[in-house]
């Protein structure tokens, strides 16, 4: 019996690794170490080259969240625009994934179609291809929920930012035709009908 007893540094017992009965083709297995401890919460994980690590396994780390209160409008088509709706976050690793969830309240106020697209930075993501106006969604005002009257538009994406610095998320519009106004937290024709919109940020260890 192959086996690596410790006895208890005080009183009795002992704790002990034992070795299999066999290897996969009785191969010799020499398992490294981590350098260091890990956090509290973690555990023991293996690359698959018998390099072993401590490891979150996807434990959300921290939650950053902004609401918006304040209106806008915007009858910008040649260009997005921000909307206002924005939040920072820091990552901890660079392994470390973001969860970005967005809820936007907005109206058009006119039959014509409005792009909403993510940022992070200065880099656009969770984007379509293909098209001239690639966003995360286009609204068309034909749709009654959509035209002059308060709607809500929501967003959840997975992002591998791949930093440790300070990373801003961002919602950004434009409109398919300069006669077409979007408002964000209002209604086009009534600016004392006040709503909210809101992103929050999640970090996922990886």
């Amino acid at each position: 019996m192959s086996e690596i007893k410790l006895p208890a540094d005080s009183g009795g017992g002992s704790v002990s690794l034992k070795g299999p009965a066999t290897t996969t083709g009785n191969a010799a297995v020499p398992f490294v170490l981590p350098v260091a401890d890990g956090s509290a919460g973690q555990f023991i994980k293996t690359d698959g080259s018998k390099n072993l690590s401590f490891s979150g396994g996807g434990k959300i780390l921290q939650v950053v969240s902004q609401n918006l209160t304040t209106q806008m409008t915007s009858s910008s088509d040649s260009a997005y625009v921000d909307t206002g709706l924005t939040a920072s976050i820091t990552p901890s690793a660079t392994s470390s994934k973001v969860l970005v969830i967005v809820n936007v309240s907005f109206a058009l106020n006119g039959d014509n179609n409005a792009y909403l697209q993510l940022v992070r930075g200065s880099t656009v993501i969770n984007s379509g291809s293909g098209g001239s106006n690639n966003a995360w969604t286009a609204i068309n005002a034909n749709a009654t929920a959509f035209r002059y009257s308060a709607a809500q538009q929501a967003c959840n994406y997975l992002d591998s930012p791949s930093t440790t610095s300070a990373t801003t998320y961002k919602v950004q519009t434009k409109v398919a035709n300069s006669n077409t106004t979007l408002s964000i937290n209002r209604r086009p024709d009534d600016t004392e009908f006040g709503t909210t919109s809101n992103i929050t940020l999640m970090e996922v260890a990886a």
